[in-house]
C-alpha cells in the first residue's frame, strides 16, 4: 500500500510521548486493488503465441485469468499447458460456440466481483491496466491502437462503447443486463451487448492514457467478405430484437440494413476500402440471404 502525506496539518493531538496529526492519504492503485479483485476473461479460438503473451500480461496483474478455448485448431492449446500458474484456469468448449458464449461462461466461472475482459490477440500492460481501473466508471475501456500503432478511430473516445477487445466492469453488471447475446456468435456480439448496458444506464469512460494493443492481423479479401455478411445478418437480428430506444447516431437501424444492402450492389464493404469478393450480383443475392437469416435468428427458439 502506498501512502502519501499530503498537505499534513501541523496541529497535532499531543498525548504523552505520541504526537497524532491529521493526514490526507492518496490512496492510487494500491488503495484500489486492496478492495477489489478481478478476474480476466480471454475467449480463444486459434489464439495461438499471440494468446499466450496476452495471458502473461494479464497474470502479472489479475487474481485469476480464465481461458476458454473455443475448439481450437491450432497449438494453443499444447502452448497452454506450458503455462505454470495458480492463477490461469482453462475451460474448453464441446463444441465450437462463438465468443458470445466463451464470455458468458467464462463470467459464470469468475470468484472476483471484477471482470476484465480482453481478446486473446490483444496486450495490455500492467501500467496501463493501473491506469484503465482508476477511471471510475461503470464501464471502462482503453485506448486501442493496432500493430503499426494506428488508432481504432471508430472506438476511441467515444462516450460510450462498442467493442469488446478490451473493457472493464463488475461482474453484477455484466449479469444484470443479461450478459451477451449467444445466438450472436461473432460480429454484432458487442455492438447487442453494449446497447443493453446503455439502455439499463450505465456509463462509460474512455481512458485515453491507457493504451491496449490490438495485434488482429492483416485482413483478407474472404474474411472482409464473411464479416460483412454476418454483420448484416446479426444487424436486422439486432433491429428486431431491440426494436425501440435505437438511435441512429449511436447504434445501427434499419437505415445500416438498407445502406448494407445498397453497398453489396456497390460490391464493397462498409469499413474497408477493398470489394467484396465475387460479383455484384452475387453479392446482392448473398446479402439478401442474410437479411432472410437475420429474420430466422430471430424467431429461432434460444440455444
Amino acid at each position: 500500500m502506498v501512502l502519501s502525506v499530503i498537505g499534513a496539518s501541523e496541529k497535532g493531538l499531543e498525548k504523552g510521548k505520541k504526537t497524532f496529526y491529521c493526514v490526507k492519504v492518496d490512496w492510487g492503485f494500491e488503495g484500489w486493488k486492496m478492495k477489489r479483485r478481478v478476474s480476466c476473461i480471454i475467449p480463444n479460438f486459434n489464439g495461438g503465441a499471440k494468446l499466450i503473451k496476452s495471458i502473461k500480461l494479464c497474470i502479472s496483474y489479475c487474481d485469476e485469468v480464465i481461458v476458454i478455448d473455443d475448439c481450437s485448431k491450432d497449438d494453443s492449446k499444447v502452448l497452454l499447458k506450458k503455462i505454470k500458474s495458480k492463477k490461469l484456469i482453462i475451460l474448453k468448449n464441446g463444441s465450437n460456440k462463438g465468443s458470445s458464449y466463451s464470455r458468458n461462461r467464462g463470467a459464470r466461472k469468475a470468484k472476483f466481483g471484477n471482470l476484465l475482459f480482453i481478446d486473446s490477440d490483444c496486450y495490455l500492460t500492467k501500467v496501463n491496466f493501473e491506469k484503465l481501473v482508476l477511471g471510475r466508471r461503470e464501464i471502462i475501456y482503453p485506448r486501442i491502437i493496432d500493430s503499426t500503432r494506428k488508432d481504432y478511430n471508430s472506438y476511441n473516445g467515444q462516450t460510450y462503447i462498442d467493442n469488446s477487445v478490451c473493457f472493464f466492469l463488475k461482474k453484477k453488471d455484466f449479469f444484470d443486463v443479461g450478459g451477451f447475446d449467444e445466438k450472436i456468435k461473432i460480429y454484432m456480439d458487442d455492438v447487442e451487448f453494449f446497447f443493453k448496458c446503455y439502455k439499463e444506464g450505465l456509463t462509460s469512460r474512455y481512458v485515453d492514457r491507457s493504451i491496449g494493443r490490438h495485434d488482429a492481423g492483416q485482413k483478407t479479401p474472404e474474411s472482409i467478405s464473411k464479416g460483412f455478411f454476418l454483420n448484416l445478418k446479426h444487424t436486422v437480428y439486432f433491429c428486431l430484437k431491440h426494436k425501440r430506444g435505437l438511435k441512429k447516431e449511436i447504434f445501427p437501424t434499419w437505415f445500416t440494413v438498407f445502406a448494407n444492402l445498397r453497398r453489396s450492389l456497390l460490391n464493397k464493404d462498409r469499413f474497408y476500402d477493398t470489394p467484396l469478393t465475387g460479383s455484384k450480383p452475387k453479392t446482392f443475392c448473398k446479402s439478401l440471404v442474410s437479411i432472410i437469416e437475420g429474420f430466422r435468428l430471430y424467431f429461432s427458439p434460444e440455444a
